[in-house]
């Protein structure tokens, strides 16, 4: 009998997560506080709306002087690109706690094309803008449900479900917050669950007492949810 044991074992598929972020728009304003990062504010619109959000998005490395480089942005000339983006979560510790934050990160940027050049691969033609694009996928286990509520209501007016994805090695906690028919969906889901959701960035102000400016922040308001 041979000594050699062959032993055949089925291992569970292994589980991907998504986190990308796509989004087509004008630079309106790029800062650069550091020679390795830039962030760049985009003007992007909402289709079938005249909603338009402006999201942050920061590049690091050799990628934020490329940008820096080639992207002038002045009155009249706001460059037309395409990115494609992630969420990254950070935790950061404050007087009142830890808190956890969330930003968008760029992977790549690329000059958007107009219409006709997308359609021929012609460079230099037409003049039709390539559409507006907001679009966020995240797949993920899920790590935490929390339904909002308010006073003057009897029912939530919403779900905030937190995934927890792995992006190169980097775990990361995404936050998508649900309304309507897609919080109902989403308040079915479980602790452990792996879950799909898809939406968009919204970009809003939050001003306190004596803050003139206020501070800009971007939430993924879901649009999909289905257990996978």
């Amino acid at each position: 009998m041979s000594n050699n044991v062959i032993v055949v074992a089925d291992r569970e598929t292994e589980f991907k997560s998504i986190n990308t972020i796509k989004l087509v728009g004008s630079i309106v304003h790029k800062f650069r506080p550091r020679s390795n990062v830039i962030t760049i504010t985009l003007a992007v619109g909402q289709t079938g709306t005249e909603r338009v959000e402006y999201p942050n998005v920061t590049f690091y490395g050799d990628n934020a002087a490329i940008i820096d480089d080639t992207m002038e942005v002045k009155p009249g000339q706001y460059p037309r690109v395409c990115i494609s983006a992630m969420i990254q979560t950070m935790r950061r510790n404050t007087a009142d706690g830890p808190r956890y934050f969330q930003n968008i990160i760029g992977l790549e940027l690329r000059r958007a094309p107009t219409n006709m050049e997308r359609l021929t691969g012609q460079m230099d033609i037409g003049s039709h803008k390539l559409q507006s694009c907001n679009e966020v996928c995240l797949l993920g286990e899920v790590v935490n449900i929390y339904e909002i509520e308010r006073a003057d209501r009897d029912t939530p007016i919403g779900t905030i479900v937190t995934l927890k994805t792995v992006d190169n090695g980097k775990v990361n906690f995404p936050k998508v917050t649900c309304f309507g028919s897609v919080s109902r969906a989403a308040s079915r889901l479980k602790s452990g669950d792996r879950a799909c959701l898809t939406g968009h960035i919204q970009t809003k102000y939050k001003r306190a007492a004596g803050d003139e400016k206020g501070t800009r922040f971007e939430s993924v308001i879901g649009s999909e949810v289905s257990k996978v």
